[in-house]
Parts: structure tokens; sequence; C-alpha cells
């Protein structure tokens, strides 16, 4: 009698762990599809000087719109010899045609601090759709140091102007000292 309870449990625990090694192999499976998408899509390359912490996986947007994921992250040489940041790019076979010549490829984040995606912006309608395989220049993201610089630098500006305002008023308040004076020099 205790060999068939025994029995009966390892086969409960053997059931159990069937299920839960099929679930890992579908959640897998999703996963593997969703970061590389079906060869029919459309797949280039956007050259970026900088990333930002974008990654393998991340999505990429068409208008807003979910479109795709990056496939890879390599570093690569330009012809004028700088090292640039090749971001592999595919998009679902179903947006593929909206991906223009043209379209500005840009790197974004959710938020300040948020996951970083592709940003492809639809360009004109009258320009031919992207080639498998073609490769275009990106616009590199604005970090939030380059942010803080520029304002650092307008502030800067900024107290320029008010200086030279403040000097200049200051001389329009001695020409009006000076005028009060010569019109009371002729009124006495």
């Amino acid at each position: 009698m205790e060999l068939n309870v025994s029995l009966a449990a390892k086969l409960r625990v053997l059931v159990f762990f069937a299920v839960v090694l099929a679930l890992v192999c579908k959640t897998a499976e999703s996963l593997r599809r969703e970061v590389v998408p079906a060869t029919a899509d459309l797949r280039f390359s956007a050259l970026f000087n900088n990333v930002a912490g974008l990654k393998p996986g991340s999505p990429v947007r068409l208008a807003g719109v979910d479109a795709g994921r990056v496939t890879d992250l390599a570093f690569t040489r330009a012809k004028e010899g700088r090292d640039l940041i090749s971001v592999s790019i595919a998009v679902r076979s179903d947006y593929a045609k909206l991906v223009r010549k043209g379209a500005i490829v840009t790197i974004d984040s959710l938020g300040v601090l948020g996951d970083k995606y592709v940003e492809i912006g639809l360009a004109e309608p009258n320009l031919a759709s992207l080639a498998a395989g073609e490769v275009v220049t990106g616009t590199d993201p604005i970090s939030l140091g380059d942010t803080m610089k520029k304002m650092d630098a307008a502030v800067d500006d900024l107290r320029v102007v008010a200086g030279f305002w403040r000097k200049v008023i200051e001389k329009t308040e001695g020409i009006k000292e000076m005028w009060e004076k010569f019109k009371q020099g002729f009124s006495n």
C-alpha cells in the first residue's frame, strides 16, 4: 500500500514539472518571436553616434505605433573613419511599406528615465519605401547632460544680456539726471 501512495506522489510531481516545463517553453517561444521578428519582416540598420542605453529587443515605433524590435547593436566604422553604432531594426511586414527613404529615425525614451526605443517618423508618401538591408543615418538622442549644458550656456547668455541692459538703464538714469539739471539751469 505504501508503494502505491509513493507512486501516486511521484506521478503528481512528474505531471507538475511537465506542466511547468511546457509553460516555460511556451513563454520562451513567445519572447523569442517578439524579440526576433519573422524573416519576412523589413530589416535595415540605422547608424548613431550614441544609442543612450538602447538594447536588443527594444521596441521600434512607426509614428508612435509599435511596429517592430531592435535585433542587434554593433560598432562599425563609417566611410570617413568615425566609429558609429549600427542598430539593426526589424519592422513587421504589415508596416514595412510605410518605412520610406527620408524618414527620420531617432532614439527616444518612455518618460525622463524610461526604457529606450527607436522612433521612425513618417516620410512623404511619394518617396520610395526602404529596401531590406539598407543603412540609414539616425538622429542622435538628446541626453539630459547635453540639455543641461545648453541650458547653462543659455543662462550665461541671459546674464550677459541682463548686464548690458543694466548698464543701459544706469546710463539712462544718469541722462535723466543731467536733463533735469539742464532744465533747472534754464528755469532759474
